[in-house]
């Protein structure tokens, strides 16, 4: 009862800032020169791999926060979308839980933003238990297990 009644409250606050910030038009300035794409742009040339992300429970994790009745709590965004903490400010977001474009554990998740993308990182970065253990902790994921999890969403080679 207690979460129940704390998931609803959050979920009253963000809609009230929703519809605060849809009717005055605001929007904070963004703090970051990464810039994320979304999926949809990295499946035009690396269509193999976009193909196999759709297979992926990553691909699905925001609507599992739908069904949940969660997507408006901050904390469950910060691992059921791509880089929400970084890009909630970004402009044109209308509110605090504005996803648009960032729903669900896209490749920039994983590979750092699309504006990245002749960096070396990009390459290397998906291979780390760090990346995944950002989300995927003793809290959250208390099963997860680097070696057997990340093959599951490890994504083709090539383009």
């Amino acid at each position: 009862k207690v979460v129940k009644d704390y998931h609803d409250w959050v979920d009253k606050e963000n809609r009230t800032r929703l519809t605060t910030a849809a009717a005055t038009g605001a929007s904070a300035p963004t703090h970051s020169d990464d810039i994320y794409w979304g999926a949809e742009l990295c499946g035009q040339c690396h269509a193999k791999q976009d193909a196999f992300w759709k297979t992926t429970k990553h691909a699905h994790a925001y609507e599992t926060l739908v069904k949940a009745g969660k997507q408006h709590d901050v904390e469950c965004l910060a691992c059921h979308t791509t880089a929400f903490a970084q890009t909630r400010n970004r402009p044109g977001t209308k509110s605090v839980t504005d996803v648009t474009g960032i729903e669900s554990v896209q490749c920039e998740a994983c590979h750092a933003p699309g504006s990245r993308h002749n960096n070396p990182e990009i390459r290397s970065r998906a291979s780390t238990s760090e990346t995944c253990l950002k989300c995927h902790d003793s809290k959250n994921s208390p099963k997860f297990l680097f070696p057997t999890w990340q093959p599951r969403v490890r994504c083709p080679s090539g383009s």
